[in-house]
């Protein structure tokens, strides 16, 4: 008897190992799955523990006889549903459609308990106890040795989801199932309910009610672009082209930083393409920052404070020390300009070094009017300027616009000092050169790029010339003479152009305008007499005004002939601005080109949806610098004139035709 006792010891010990269970499928949902686990018990005691069973079938389901087991190394019991014949467990054993069933350690009524409703089944003894570092929980329809395995919670390793230091968590079930040894079919709770009132401050979990939403992902970084970035330098700013991962949030509630140790440097502005997409991450280091590498952290403030992170993603390093007064040359200064090209050319910035040295140009800035104009160029690289060398910038590379209705250049040292400047050139004409002559800058048909300026005039100017005057200082000042006209007159303005009978003879010329005849007027401007024209604006239409051109040769006035010029009225077969305000109204700005590429022009175009014809002769464009433009005739001579005859002289004015565009 005790060889066959030992016999059958030996088959109750080989039965766990062959019981027939069945795994259920990830597909299938089981008809009761563990739904919830308190692990951790509560803020009051750490026995304070549940699971919570929940029926996922739309009718009531009996579970007596079922057994819940744990295994941290050898599977055992921790509970077994009452049969209804067992007196001393009077529990429910049916859990009703889409309910709950609550087996804890404690009862409601307990002082070490946070339960607010009462559990189906109380176990209070330790072998309910649940591990916190190998938790495992196994629900089985019967007897766990001969039952179908019906569900499980955790893979045997340390909880997926749950305490958090001060704050006990429970681990809940996703709405969408998935098999209970996976982490991602479970989430930490975020909310409280049949929790103890004070207790939801310090316990998240919802015994017997709906679980929470799970949090949102957190973020995670795949890579950064450049993936490997140029050392950044303290005291500069610095940009990060684009990070690319996943789970960025939609809201404002965003937080990038580099980060080393305890340190941080906050992101300043960034652009959110999408939630796996940032572009233009901004920082500015400090001048105090630790060097070395830094991580880069992405952290959703409004769905977890869990960061995405990438290691070692930026170098921060001190910045190359300068020269501490570094010397620039004062021999450089701009020579030419050509404001407006020919057909087929290219505007641009001449510079020339006078000195017996050379100079790096690295550093040097050219820019034209300020404040306003356009955006300051920086030579990028070393660039070495020869003595007596000329040397180019053309716009493509520079992205300096010089206006063609007046403009002037800047050259800069590296520090910022103001080197050298040009006057302000005034009305261009097409094809002529900005050059500075023997210290004098003047009007040439002769373009000059990197090679020493000449000066040539018109065949017109030549004409004009006095041949036997050659030089103009042993002329009297009465055998110096101005002749002033008129041209492209406007509803509001109107070009003079002057000729002088020896070029170069004057100094300074001023132009006077006045309501009277004979009367000199008011000044109204000055420009050097090379120029050869100026254009005046904010006339009124159809005023009649006299204007008077006076140089200076040898400290004496020169006077021009007193013209007279009418401004026009409304264009025939143009629709009446003031009259119609309605329609004039109408003309829109439909198309810009702030920034083209390499051989085109920015440009401003208009455009008219009227039925009806516009005169916007001596209408304006203004920028945000406060630059004005007069649309007049002259600008515009091939695009679009209309001729009128207005006290039998030819004039012109700017007809915007029905459905016209203009450039």
């Amino acid at each position: 008897m005790k060889k066959l006792g030992v016999t059958i010891v030996g088959i109750c010990l080989l039965l766990p190992i062959f019981r027939p269970t069945i795994s259920v499928a990830e597909s299938e949902i089981p008809e009761v799955i563990i739904n919830e686990v308190a692990w951790a018990g509560s803020s009051i005691s750490s026995s304070d523990e549940w699971i919570e069973l929940k029926n996922t079938t739309n009718q009531d389901k009996d579970i007596a006889g079922w057994q819940i087991t744990k295994n941290t190394g050898s599977e055992t019991v921790i509970a077994t549903i009452p049969s209804p014949s067992d007196p001393d467990q009077p529990s429910t054993h049916i859990i009703p459609a889409n309910d709950y069933f609550l087996i804890a350690r404690k009862s409601q009524e307990d002082p070490e308990s946070v339960l607010d409703i009462a559990p189906n089944q109380i176990i209070a003894s330790s072998i309910f106890s649940l591990s916190n570092t190998k938790l495992k929980i196994s629900l089985y329809n019967g007897p766990y040795q001969t039952s179908q395995l019906i569900d499980v919670a955790g893979d045997g390793e340390n909880p997926f989801w749950g305490n958090s230091g001060d704050i006990h968590i429970s681990m809940e079930r996703n709405a969408t199932y998935g098999t209970g040894d996976m982490d991602t079919s479970w989430h930490p709770a975020n909310a409280s309910s049949h929790l103890d009132q004070g207790a939801e401050i310090s316990n998240k979990g919802t015994p017997k009610d709906e679980n929470s939403t799970p949090p949102p992902p957190a973020p995670t970084i795949d890579h950064m672009v450049p993936e490997i970035p140029a050392p950044a330098t303290l005291d500069t700013d610095f940009v990060i082209v684009e990070i690319v991962g996943e789970h960025f949030t939609t809201t404002e509630s965003l937080k990038i930083e580099l980060k080393k140790e305890n340190n941080t440097i906050p992101a300043l502005d960034w652009q959110r393409i999408s939630d796996t997409t940032l572009t233009q991450i901004h920082f500015h280091i400090p001048f105090d920052a630790e060097t070395g590498k830094w991580d880069l952290e992405i952290i959703n403030l409004d769905q977890s404070d869990k960061p995405a992170t990438l290691i070692n993603a930026v170098e921060l390093l001190e910045p190359e020390e300068e020269p501490v007064n570094p010397v620039y040359s004062h021999d450089i200064t701009i020579s030419e300009l050509y404001p407006h090209p020919a057909a087929g050319a290219e505007e641009f910035i001449e510079l020339y070094n006078s000195g017996d040295n050379s100079a790096n140009l690295k550093g040097w800035k050219l820019d034209d009017q300020s404040p306003g104009g356009s955006a300051v160029y920086t030579i990028p690289n070393d660039l070495i300027i020869s003595p007596q060398q000329y040397l180019i910038f053309p716009k493509s590379q520079t992205h300096l616009y010089l206006n063609d209705t007046g403009d002037y250049a800047r050259l800069l040292q590296p520090n910022g000092t103001l080197i050298d400047t040009t006057p302000n050139y005034g009305t261009a004409a097409t094809g002529y050169s900005y050059s500075k002559i023997n210290n004098n800058w003047q009007w040439s048909k002769r373009i000059t790029p990197n090679a020493t300026n000449i000066y040539e005039s018109t065949a017109e100017e030549e004409e004009n010339t006095n041949e036997t005057d050659s030089d103009p200082t042993s002329l009297q000042p009465s055998e110096v003479t101005i002749k002033l006209e008129a041209d492209d007159l406007a509803l509001t303005s109107a070009t003079l152009i002057w000729q002088v009978n020896l070029v170069g003879a004057l100094g300074e010329m001023k132009i006077y305008q006045s309501n009277k005849a004979t009367d000199l007027g008011h000044l109204i401007g000055s420009t050097t007499p090379n120029k050869l024209i100026y254009s005046v604006d904010k006339l009124l239409p159809d005023t009649i005004y006299y204007f008077t051109a006076v140089g200076t040769y040898n400290t004496n006035d020169i006077k021009s002939n007193q013209i007279k010029v009418t401004t026009l009225k409304t264009a025939s077969g143009a629709a009446d601005n003031k009259n119609n305000p309605g329609v004039a109204k109408q003309i829109m700005i439909n198309e810009i080109l702030p920034n083209p590429t390499a051989g085109d022009d920015e440009f401003i175009e208009l455009y008219n949806p009227n039925s009806q014809a516009v005169d916007i002769t001596g209408w304006k464009l203004l920028d945000a610098s406060g630059k004005t433009y007069v649309i007049n005739a002259f600008d515009l001579s091939e695009l679009i004139i209309t001729e009128t005859e207005e006290d039998t002289e030819a004039t012109s004015t700017v007809i915007l035709e029905p459905g016209q565009y203009l450039l």
